[in-house]
């Protein structure tokens, strides 16, 4: 199934509208469950460009029925900085903070007058194991994320470890639609 919503994925989603995002990701979900079987849906915030996944995430869940848990992570590494503990203690408050406000004025922006939407600001690094730790827990029945290009050679992107490891369903959205 995994290898298949990849194959999706790459394919299909760079082009996919909301409808068809909607059909598909529910098909894989009768696919996987033999019923809707959907609880909980975990939205991952886009660090940076349109942040299509909220808008997309949320409407994704208002159709389906199920809660929308939007997570939106920060981080910075600050042990080189020369700042006493408390310092660094308050540039993380602030970073958070800021961090809130954007995503949560996204959320206010896109959601249904009725949905009720969880917002979680993370300081995490590792984005990937975060989700995967989270899934595995029961948390979440699906995810939902824009895909990012950042592989290399030494190190899988966040998208390839999340595909591999995460015990919910994953959906991959692309930010742009690809015109041929």
């Amino acid at each position: 199934l995994r290898l298949m919503a990849s194959a999706i994925n790459a394919r299909e989603l760079t082009q996919a509208t909301s409808h068809e995002l909607f059909r598909l990701y529910n098909s894989l979900n009768l696919m996987h469950t033999g019923n809707s079987g959907m609880q909980k849906l975990l939205i991952i915030a886009d660090r940076k460009g349109s942040g299509c996944a909220t808008p997309r995430g949320l409407q994704l869940a208002h159709k389906l029925g199920i809660q929308a848990d939007v997570v939106a992570f920060t981080y910075a590494p600050m042990k080189q900085l020369k700042m006493k503990a408390n310092q660094k203690a308050d540039v993380r408050k602030r970073l958070l903070a800021e961090r809130e406000a954007v995503v949560q004025e996204r959320i206010d922006r896109h959601k249904r007058d009725n949905q009720k939407v969880k917002l979680h600001v993370v300081w995490e690094k590792d984005i990937a194991s975060w989700i995967n730790k989270q899934c595995a827990r029961g948390s979440y029945d699906g995810v939902l994320k824009t895909g990012q290009r950042t592989e290399t050679i030494a190190h899988a992107s966040t998208d390839c470890q999340v595909l591999r490891e995460c015990q919910a369903r994953v959906l991959i959205i692309a930010e742009k639609k690809r015109h041929h």
